[in-house]
Order: C-alpha cells, then sequence, then structure tokens
C-alpha cells in the first residue's frame, strides 16, 4: 500500500500528503484474514482504494494478494463524504475509544482531511455503540463510518468472487 502519511516529529502529528483531501484506513484487528484497506481521495474527488489481506492469494479466484480500484466519487460515497466534511468536524475527538478497557488488536478506523491548514485526525475503534456518539456531528461519524465499512466489505466480497 502506498504511504499516503507520515508522521512529523517536530510536531508530534500525522501529515496526509498535500495531494490528498481525505484520506480512511481499515484495519480488522487480530482476524484471520487480517484485512486492511485504504481509500484515498484527491480533490477533484477522484478515489483509490487499495485492500490487501493476508494469505489472501489462496482465497481469490484470480490468486491475487492484494486489490485496487480507481474511480471517481458518486452516489451514497460522495453523498456522505460530503455531509461529512460540511459538519463541524473539527469539534470531533482524535481518538474514540473504551473509556474503561482497552482491547488490544481490535479493528479500528482512521480518518485524515486537509481542509484546514493541519492534517486534521480522527480515529474510532471498533464496536463502540452508537450511544456513544452524542452530538449531530459524532452521529454523522458514526453513520459515515458504518457506511464505509460495509463499503469495504462489499469491495472484499467482490474481490474474492473475481
Amino acid at each position: 500500500m502506498e504511504q499516503i502519511a507520515k508522521f512529523n516529529e517536530k510536531e508530534n502529528r500525522i501529515i496526509l500528503d498535500d495531494k490528498y483531501l481525505f484520506a480512511f484506513s481499515k484495519y480488522d484487528g487480530f482476524t484471520e484474514r487480517l484485512l486492511r484497506a485504504q481509500l484515498t481521495i484527491n480533490y477533484d474527488y477522484e478515489y483509490n482504494l487499495e485492500l490487501s489481506a493476508y494469505q489472501h492469494e489462496r482465497k481469490t479466484r484470480n490468486k491475487s494478494s492484494f486489490f485496487t480500484e480507481i474511480g471517481t466519487l458518486s452516489g451514497q460515497l460522495l453523498t456522505y463524504l460530503e455531509s461529512f466534511l460540511e459538519s463541524d468536524y473539527l469539534t470531533l475527538k482524535e481518538i474514540y475509544d473504551y473509556e474503561t478497557f482497552q482491547i488490544l488488536d481490535i479493528g479500528s478506523q482512521q480518518y485524515l482531511m486537509n481542509l484546514e491548514p493541519k492534517t486534521t485526525k480522527i480515529g474510532i475503534i471498533d464496536g463502540l455503540p452508537v450511544e456513544y456518539f452524542k452530538s449531530d456531528t459524532e452521529k454523522i461519524l458514526y453513520k459515515f463510518n458504518e457506511y464505509l465499512k460495509d463499503w469495504v466489505e462489499e469491495k472484499y466480497r467482490n474481490w474474492l468472487d473475481k
């Protein structure tokens, strides 16, 4: 997978490459498939989706170890992205995680946006209930996150069938 962001030690933060407007990363956690997904969107709303999974070449019909899809945003994905970017996303927390305990190797999602002078980062740990997302902006984030996870799963199933 292409490296789309880097850690700036001086500023102690992640910086998304300036050619991208938005990036979404999904990691299954410690599961049998170890699925990783990376979606990048540039300022012309062109996207690149990359999927990789552990020993996946044995599971796909075409014996591939990774999947790439390039296109232009449309439909629900575009609607959700626009709704999210038009929201007050700067009020969101940097990490949405369990408050009372920590589970290692659980799935997670990461969002990076380049609409401000500095990259905005948001992370979400799998399994958080909808009640955890209280504000209107958090509810938009929750719905967008659920949509993106389902979208990636659909792309994964299509990859298996190819």
